[in-house]
């Protein structure tokens, strides 16, 4: 989707920088998982659910930013894509409220998963498949002694 998205304001307004811009707020949006996973299989702490680089308010600041800058099309592209993002994880994992995509909501909640999502967290081989393109195909070729450290070693 970041591609089409950046590809799109590359069409409208000639800027090509727009489509790694724009894969870049799309894509590395879900780097955040990092540390929730850190928390939820290495610490075996799955109470909180932190995802810092999803929010809104990113892409409101973004596209105000833009608006000021005189309609700058890599920073639209930028909050369009990262809206793109949100838009696609709201409607794929359907969260208990309309602002859990919200950091301040989050932060109200003290990250607390009750308040955001249903259920516990997957499985970490589901997560790391949700989350990192083609990783059951790079898996394999990690070292033993990491895929054993993750539980992955089946």
């Amino acid at each position: 989707m970041s591609v089409g998205i950046g590809a799109t304001f590359w069409a409208a307004t000639g800027e090509p920088m727009a489509v790694p811009v724009a894969v870049g707020a799309g894509v590395l949006t879900d780097t955040d998982h990092l540390l929730d996973y850190y928390l939820w299989y290495i610490k075996k702490d799955p109470r909180r659910l932190y995802l810092l680089l999803h929010a809104w308010e990113y892409c409101a600041a973004a596209a105000i930013f833009a608006l000021v800058a005189g309609n700058h099309p890599v920073l639209l592209a930028a909050a369009v894509a990262n809206a793109g993002h949100l838009l696609g994880d709201y409607i794929a994992h359907k969260p208990k409220s309309p602002l859990t995509y919200s950091l301040l909501y989050r932060a109200a909640v003290r990250f607390e998963r009750v308040w955001l999502v249903e259920g516990s967290p997957p499985p970490l081989t589901v997560a790391l498949d949700r989350n990192i393109p083609l990783w059951s195909h790079g898996a394999a070729r990690l070292p033993s002694r990491l895929l054993q450290y993750l539980g992955l070693d089946h």
